[in-house]
């Protein structure tokens, strides 16, 4: 504190040396020109927290009191930096270089950068208008990415590729050629199966099939001897060896079958030469001739030819039997069935004869039914 001034307050009043000249009322204005004084100083306290302060602003050292963009360019981001030295009170200026982004650490985005995600971003603008193309020709098959604006890709030979053979190997597409080979081995395949009503037979699922224009046949399960005859010499005539198995029974004349699968059977009722054909539904026809055997005015039971056997029929006997459909025989003399052309499953069913205690199917002592 600093108390020169009251000094010289009561200086002055020492020196007073008049009769009368210290009174009441000059020393209460003395005493009151020295508060005066007092009221005027800092308290200590206050006086050492203004020294603290100056203590540690000294300390800092140095204070930062402007940051200012500086000239940037392509590359880098300049600061301009303003400081103060708290001791001395001299002010200065630097500038700082912002660090640039890589792989490994955040930074600024170079002007390059920008240009390139720009790039990337018009060209994948530009990915959204490309079309696929296909183009083939009897050999091949050609993809291409049509491209109007040439943005996207550089070289136009790479948005191009053909197609591989398909082959034993690897796969591939088919050429025209081998699509047309594939095309007639390959047949359709319908499934139909055979049922009875009312004692007639019926074949179900047939009217897809009939509608394709393809033509029911009729099989036995037969055993079967070819008999064949020299060329030159007719009178020469020998058989080959048994097969058992599925033969057709007659040609496409022996069976109908209308599109809501009622069956009808073919009966030659003209020559072998100039064949006339009726049709019943009658299950008899299913067979060539039904003989009676007598013996001595007694039935001994009846006769059925099938296949390469002739059977006694004394009580009963099963016959098997199937319908299948295929493309019409070919013409001329020999007029086999093709199995493997055929374009459906063998739908079997079998037919029962057995010998009656009465007369039936005019008179004669058998029946025929059917068994599924």
């Amino acid at each position: 504190m600093d108390i020169s001034q009251l000094t010289s307050l009561i200086t002055a009043f020492r020196a007073e040396t008049r009769q009368d000249a210290i009174t009441p009322e000059s020393l209460g204005s003395l005493l009151q020109k020295i508060a005066n004084v007092l009221e005027g100083a800092a308290e200590y306290t206050t006086v050492q927290q203004l020294e603290d302060w100056e203590g540690s602003l000294t300390g800092i050292g140095t204070v930062i009191t402007r940051i200012a963009l500086g000239n940037d360019d392509r590359n880098n981001i300049y600061l301009n930096i303003g400081s103060v030295n708290t001791t001395t009170g001299m002010g200065q200026s630097t500038i700082f270089t912002l660090r640039q982004a890589t792989t490994e650490r955040a930074g600024i985005m170079r002007a390059q950068q920008v240009t390139d995600l720009n790039s990337v971003r018009n060209k994948m603008q530009h990915l959204a208008t490309l079309k696929m193309e296909v183009s083939a020709s009897p050999t091949a098959v050609q993809l291409a990415l049509s491209e109007s604006s040439g943005e996207v890709f550089s070289n136009p030979a790479a948005l191009s590729v053909a197609l591989p053979i398909a082959s034993s190997s690897h796969a591939g597409i088919l050429s025209a050629a081998d699509y047309k080979k594939l095309g007639n081995s390959a047949k359709p395949f319908y499934h139909i199966e055979c049922d009875s009503s009312r004692g007639e037979l019926i074949v179900k699922y047939p009217s897809e099939v009939i509608a394709a224009g393809y033509i029911p046949y009729l099989l036995r399960y037969s055993r079967k001897k070819p008999r064949y005859c020299n060329v030159e010499d007719k009178t020469r005539r020998w058989y080959g060896p048994t097969m058992r198995g599925w033969h057709l029974f007659y040609d496409e004349k022996k069976i109908q079958v209308g599109s809501t699968g009622w069956v009808k059977f073919g009966h030659n009722v003209g020559t072998d030469k100039n064949p006339v054909w009726e049709y019943s539904e009658d299950n008899r026809w299913l067979f060539g001739n039904i003989r009676k055997v007598m013996k001595n005015g007694i039935l001994k039971g009846y006769k059925v030819g099938f296949g390469s056997r002739t059977h006694l029929i004394k009580s009963n006997h099963r016959f098997r039997f199937g319908i299948v459909f295929g493309p019409p025989l070919p013409t001329g003399a020999n007029r086999a069935l093709d199995f493997s052309k055929c374009v459906t499953n063998i739908a079997e069913f079998y037919v029962n004869m057995h010998i009656t205690d009465r007369p039936e199917y005019d008179g004669e002592y058998f029946g025929i039914s059917y068994s599924i």
